[in-house]
């Protein structure tokens, strides 16, 4: 499959950054297209890393104060 699917092709349909840049990522990509995104496996990141889903809550409250 990594051989069909490409890092240009995979990128039309995830996020991809580094932590730092993950904000502005994110709203460069939606702004103007969706008032919100969503996490759809936050549980299963929490269980396998606790502090990355902090992170995420950081990246949450950084898009927020703008």
């Amino acid at each position: 499959m990594a051989d069909v699917v490409t890092d240009d092709l995979l990128d039309h349909f995830i996020v991809t950054a580094t932590w730092d840049d993950l904000a502005d990522t994110l709203v460069d990509r939606y702004a103007g297209v969706a008032s919100r995104v969503v996490l759809y496996y936050g549980a299963a990141m929490f269980d396998r890393n606790p502090r990355d889903y902090e992170r995420l809550g950081e990246v949450a409250r950084d898009i927020v104060r703008r």
